[in-house]
């Protein structure tokens, strides 16, 4: 999801996340905090961007 992220700046979208957004993204995940540190706002990002999306534990 960095490639990701980087290729979005590189095109020039508005992919702009405070921390706290990113945090306010990811806390609803059970596994947040198997997310690197240097990917969470990535990850984050792709969240807010609609390219990825959460699954249940039954998913």
């Amino acid at each position: 999801m960095e490639i990701i992220t980087r290729t979005m700046k590189i095109k020039e979208m508005d992919i702009s996340l405070t921390d706290d957004e990113a945090e306010a993204l990811l806390i609803i995940y059970d596994d947040k905090d198997d997310i690197s540190a240097y990917a969470k706002k990535s990850v984050a990002t792709c969240l807010k961007a609609g390219i990825v999306s959460g699954t249940s534990n039954i998913t």
